[in-house]
């Protein structure tokens, strides 16, 4: 590999690692913000639904 091939190169590797590293830190925060979201949907659902029970145990 000559030194021109070399320059040439080295930029699009120096982009690629950034965009890895750029992917590294925000995947796993908008992974955290999905599993967050389906978590207090199950939690809300539940607690509906014990509710409900609750008061048709309580109201009747």
């Amino acid at each position: 590999m000559s030194i021109g091939s070399r320059r040439r190169i080295a930029p699009l590797l120096l982009c690629a690692l950034a965009l890895l590293v750029l992917a590294a830190i925000v995947l796993p925060n908008l992974f955290a913000v999905g599993v967050g979201r389906v978590l207090a949907d199950v939690w809300v659902s539940t607690m509906a639904a014990v509710a409900g029970v609750l008061g048709g145990l309580i109201g009747s």
